[in-house]
Parts: C-alpha cells; structure tokens; sequence
C-alpha cells in the first residue's frame, strides 16, 4: 500500500507525501516515532504497516499483534496528543464468512485466525485511542508491485500449465489504485478545510467472484493458456482458515464520501494495464 501511495503522488502536487520504511523509522519504537513526529509538521499518518502472511501468523503470533496492534495504538496515542487524523487499514479477516450477505461495519466480529484476530485487535486500539482516526477494512486488496495475488497468478500462470484454486471463498478483490486515488481525494479536501470522516468504514469494489474466478480473469488477461482447476479450501489445507464469504458493504463510505464506485473487474483491466506498462510487455 505504501508504494501505491508514492506512486501515485506525483500527480497529486499539491499534497506532499513522505514515505517511511523499516530502516528509516522503527515504527516498534515509541520514544523514536514520537520524536520524530514532534520534529516534523505532519496533517496526516497514513500506517501502511502491517503483517500480511496469514499462514505464518499462525506459528509468528507474537510478532503478527506487535506489528497489527500494538505499533497501530502507538500511532493512535502519538496522533491523538498531536490532534492529526491517524488512516489505517483493517481486513475483511476480521468476519467468520457465515453471513450470505455483504458484511456492514456494524455486525459482529469473529475472526477464524491469528491474523484476523491481530486486525480486530488493532482497529479495536486505534479507534480507543484516537477521535481522529480513520479505519478501513479492505478485502482482497491487490495492485501491480509488492507481494500479492495478482502477482503471483501472473507468474504461475507463466510457469506452469495448471494450477489449482480455491472456489469457495467468496469477496470482492479491491484494487489499493483505487482506494489511494480516493484517499488521496480526501486529504487534498483536507487541506482545503473539510475534515476526514473518521470512525470505521468498509472498502471494497463492486461485485463478488472466488479466489478461482480471479485467477481465471487475470489469466485471461494475460492470455495464459495455463488452466485453472477448482479445488475446496478443505483440498487446498492452508494453516490458516479463511472465511467463506466476506463481502463488505461500503454503502457507509460512499454515503460520507461521495466518491464513485467501481467494479472489481474495471480494477482488475486498470491493474493489468499498469502492470504491462511497468514491465513493458506489450500486452495490455
């Protein structure tokens, strides 16, 4: 997410944008992040910041709800004592998947593994700990560099000729161009007078397929003659228990927002494109 964000900040001049790695700032240490923060004039943290290996979390569970909540508080408190919003990112992991329709900020939560349970945790502390903060739960969220789905059917779909895919496990893959573009909507906003809307809100784009049905798309875009086959979460045996259906209603945001709403399959055709343009393949 946060290369998402430097990418696109170049066409966004009048929002200046700083971006932090590990080896720039040790988010881990509170003494350091705090002074750094008293030393700089920031209007807003964006903690792009997470633990994302699912399947790991299950034997690093330590480390996932350090780097999921306990640096996210931090950030909240160091926020709260500066009175600047804190924009951070949660997961649609944070629901069982038993519900048949699309999930609202407002139904219980109840997360089915470590790394789900790290995500509650942390949108849990950060909105306890600052009234500026903006919670977003994202599902299925992917782009054109980092480490993601998207990217890694594109390579399989290169060297192999079948893969195999879980059918059973239904959302909305989200594109982060989109959700940094509207973002990035409400900070120059901000800048001219109007407030984030904090509280917790759920993004995602429009429409809902299986992990199988994304992979089939992004194969096709890239015109693979790599075949798809379906198999059950039960086949797959991941160490992780994922939910079966977690579709998130974002009637909320778009309600405080008025920003526009896009299908996941216009998402996918802008990702690829970016993608082809980057690696100069010619295919898009």
């Amino acid at each position: 997410m946060g290369k998402e964000f430097l990418k696109k900040k170049y066409a966004r001049p009048t929002v200046s944008i700083t971006g932090l790695g590990r080896d720039e700032l040790d988010l881990s240490d509170y003494a350091l992040v705090r002074e750094y923060l008293e030393a700089e004039a920031v209007d807003v943290i964006i903690n792009c910041s997470g633990y994302t290996a699912v399947d790991l979390a299950e034997i690093e569970e330590d480390k996932a709800f350090q780097v999921n909540a306990e640096i996210p508080e931090n950030l909240a408190k160091i926020c709260q004592s500066k009175g600047i919003p804190l924009i951070h990112f949660s997961t649609d992991y944070v629901f069982d998947g038993e519900n048949k329709v699309a999930y609202l900020e407002s139904d219980s939560i109840h997360p089915l593994n470590v790394y789900g349970s790290s995500k509650a945790e942390g949108e849990k502390k950060v909105l306890a700990n600052c009234d500026f903060a903006l919670v977003i739960r994202v599902a299925w969220l992917y782009s054109a560099q980092g480490k993601n789905f998207f990217l890694s059917m594109l390579r399989l779909g290169r060297e192999k000729n079948q893969i195999n895919i879980v059918n059973d496990q239904l959302s909305s893959p989200t594109y982060a161009g989109f959700l940094v573009e509207d973002l990035l909507n409400l900070i120059e906003k901000k800048s001219l007078g109007q407030e984030l809307p904090a509280g917790l809100y759920h993004y995602s784009c429009e429409g809902t397929c299986s992990w199988m049905e994304f992979a089939q798309e992004i194969l096709e875009k890239d015109d693979s003659t790599c075949i798809v086959e379906s198999i059950s979460s039960e086949e797959f045996g991941a160490a992780a228990v994922r939910p079966k259906h977690s579709k998130l209603d974002n009637s909320l945001w778009l309600q405080k927002t008025s920003l526009p709403t896009r299908t996941w399959l216009e998402g996918l055709y802008i990702c690829y494109s970016e993608y082809c343009e980057t690696h100069g393949n010619g295919k898009a």
